[in-house]
């Protein structure tokens, strides 16, 4: 039981927005606007959940994004 484990989601290429959170060591609240700003590339299921991509995770500089946390007082 319990949330998403990095063992799980390594080999998903479509991550939940809690298993993109968990995955970026980013909050939930933050992993969504970044996906709403266009920093990762999303799609919705049909049931129109929104799915990340785990690739357009790693290719952004989260040591910027963990500072913009850290200052705006989410840490």
């Amino acid at each position: 039981m319990g949330g998403p484990r990095l063992s799980d989601i390594a080999g998903k290429r479509w991550l939940t927005t809690a298993e993109a959170a968990l995955w970026a060591g980013l909050g939930v609240t933050n992993v969504r606007a970044m996906a709403d700003a266009g920093r990762f590339r999303t799609r919705r299921t049909p049931g129109g959940h929104r799915r990340i991509e785990r690739e357009s995770i790693d290719a952004v500089d989260m040591g910027e994004v963990v500072a913009l946390e850290i200052i705006r007082g989410l840490r």
